[in-house]
């Protein structure tokens, strides 16, 4: 599918790090984009920058996704374009001891951790595929694309990632079953899965779990630009041969 002046798109999450880097990529490409996300203030700038536009945003609830994909709609049109970026992350272990106690995870913060990242997701592709099956194909039969993002936990979780990496592989896990769901009506799904990037999400991290995903998941060392992740958002957006696919977006392993 390639991407054409005022071709709407949406981006989840879209105020700051991946996300932010994809809506300037497609807002540079002509596309009139979006930004839906909890961080009102760089969503708002950043709306302004690229000439798009902001929505406040909580993904886990149900009625403030609907909210913001129809103001999206009432001033661009249907979405062709889905890219989900926004989440949060956790690091806590299974148990540990401390102080002499037995410590257990926090159940409640390994269920809103389900809630925004896998059902957050759900809901945005499920009724984001629903306005891209009102509008008509284009010339390829194509309708539009639901790009999801995922860590590299989905397949590699490390020590204190049980609650992330069950979240992310959840979202690995729907990639294909909604790429088979939509393909008769023109709708690739695809779920990209980066690495160490320079964003909020991984400046937030434990120093312990920082030092951990720096040593096992990239060489050479240091972060990856949101650039990069934005150059594969296009580059899948206008290949059509890849549908119902990951894309593991990251530098070599080290061990």
């Amino acid at each position: 599918m390639r991407l054409s002046k005022n071709m709407a798109a949406v981006v989840a999450g879209g105020a700051t790090g991946l996300g932010a880097a994809a809506a300037e990529k497609l807002a540079q490409a002509g596309c009139k984009v979006a930004i839906l996300d909890m961080y009102r203030e760089p969503g708002e700038a950043l709306a302004r920058k690229i000439g798009g536009i902001y929505r406040h945003l909580e993904i886990a609830s149900e009625i403030t996704v609907d909210t913001a994909l129809d103001f999206a709609r009432d001033e661009h049109g249907p979405e062709r374009i889905l890219v989900n970026c926004a989440g949060v992350a956790l690091d806590q272990r299974t148990v540990w001891r401390e102080n002499g106690q037995i410590l257990t995870h926090d159940v409640p913060s390994f269920e809103r951790l389900l809630q925004v990242n896998l059902t957050g997701t759900f809901y945005m592709a499920t009724k984001s595929a629903a306005a891209m099956m009102s509008l008509p194909p284009l010339d390829n039969g194509i309708r539009g694309i639901i790009i999801n993002s995922a860590s590299l936990a989905a397949e590699d979780g490390l020590e204190g990632q049980a609650a992330y990496a069950a979240s992310e592989g959840g979202v690995l896990a729907l990639t294909r079953p909604l790429a088979r769901d939509l393909v008769n009506d023109g709708i690739r799904v695809v779920t990209i899965m980066s690495g160490r990037y320079d964003t909020m999400m991984f400046a937030e991290r434990s120093e312990d779990m920082t030092e951990k995903v720096g040593t096992h998941q990239r060489q050479p060392s240091g972060m990856g630009d949101p650039k990069e992740f934005a150059d594969m958002v296009r580059k899948v957006i206008e290949d059509d041969e890849i549908n119902g696919q990951w894309v593991r977006l990251s530098a070599a392993k080290s061990k």
